[in-house]
């Protein structure tokens, strides 16, 4: 009898271990199947807000709640910065772009932080490499008479060729 009772401990002990499993698993399945927040380069919107423009128009599209000041420093000058939220994810508003480091950010064809230059070139053009002010690269698109730029790590002892940079991680995405 015992033996039968220790049995079912050891039994209901690897459920309960196996019921947390579950429910833990379940939860990060959900945060990382978050729905994609669409950016549009050309109109300069993210989920339908235009970001692109006074910050005025952005309070009253999301209310202000939602609008953080904060200074930032550009080449060692302050610099006003407003961080817009989208739920936990946030978009940059500077002087004269926005830019996020964020992946739930998506263009329409599902690129955003993360994808591959090579994603950026086939469905933009080849972008020109410029340099930047961090210690990565700039890679620049135009469309129409706006323009966006992809941050990526500097390959040292590469070439500085939009080839060589095609199969790099974009870490950071700029829109004016």
């Amino acid at each position: 009898m015992q033996r039968l009772f220790r049995h079912w401990l050891v039994i209901l002990f690897w459920l309960s271990i196996s019921f947390v499993i579950v429910r833990i698993s379940n939860v990060v399945a959900a945060e990382k199947s978050e729905t994609p927040i669409i950016v549009d380069f050309a109109s300069g919107t993210v989920r339908g807000v235009k970001v692109r423009g006074l910050i005025t128009d952005i309070e009253q599209a999301i209310g202000v709640s939602r609008i953080k000041k904060k200074i930032e420093y550009l080449e060692g000058e302050p610099s006003v910065v407003y961080v817009i939220l989208f739920g936990n994810h946030k978009i940059y508003s500077h002087w004269n772009a926005f830019s996020y480091t964020d992946p739930i950010f998506k263009t329409k064809e599902g690129l955003g932080v993360g994808s591959k230059v090579a994603d950026f070139n086939r469905f933009y053009g080849k972008g020109r490499i410029a340099e930047s002010e961090g210690p990565g690269v700039a890679i620049y698109y135009r469309i129409s008479d706006k323009q966006f730029c992809l941050e990526t790590d500097h390959i040292i002892g590469e070439k500085r060729t939009i080839e060589a940079y095609s199969n790099s991680k974009v870490k950071e995405i700029w829109v004016w």
